[in-house]
């Protein structure tokens, strides 16, 4: 009988450490999902604030160049104009 019982003691031990196993591995595991939820977010605020810096800068440098551009561009069609001689 007490073969039985160590045979039995040592199966429960076994479960135990078991699901001691499995409350680990499901701890592990809910800590990645929150890990990668995280950088997901993360990702997903730097794409935006690149895309805002992008379009930002976009947005200078066409203002920029048309107060360069418009001013010479005007000029030129005046001289255009000139050199026709409709001016």
């Amino acid at each position: 009988m007490s073969e039985k019982r160590d045979i039995i003691d040592a199966f429960d031990a076994k479960v135990a450490d078991i699901r001691q196993t499995v409350a680990q591995s499901k701890s592990i595991a809910s800590s990645g999902a929150r890990d990668l939820d995280m950088h997901q977010r993360w990702i997903k605020r730097q794409r935006a604030s690149s895309s805002a810096k992008r379009f930002l800068s976009y947005v200078l440098r066409s203002a920029w160049l048309g107060l360069i551009v418009t001013p010479i561009a005007a000029t030129m069609a005046i001289w255009g104009l000139l050199v026709a001689g409709i001016g």
